[in-house]
């Protein structure tokens, strides 16, 4: 299904849940798959990923870096 993941790439942390709108569009945009959960009170906007997939962790985590300019990392659900 489409909630077949246990893991999250994460590309942002926002205290004001607003500010991940900036990120969101720019995934949308790119035509990317992802979640917002609340992680410790912040809004965290992640890709979702199986963690067993490490090189598509891998893969994923590069092309955020390039696209987004952030340093991604992984979150287990």
């Amino acid at each position: 299904g489409d909630d077949d993941y246990d893991c999250l790439i994460i590309v942002g942390a926002f205290k004001v849940a607003e500010n991940a709108d900036v990120i969101t569009s720019q995934l949308e945009k790119e035509g990317f798959t992802y979640r917002k959960i609340m992680n410790r009170g912040f809004t965290c906007v992640g890709i979702p990923v199986a963690c067993s997939n490490s090189a598509g962790i891998v893969a994923t985590k590069a092309k955020m870096k390039a696209k987004l300019k952030v340093d991604p990392w992984v979150l287990k659900k």
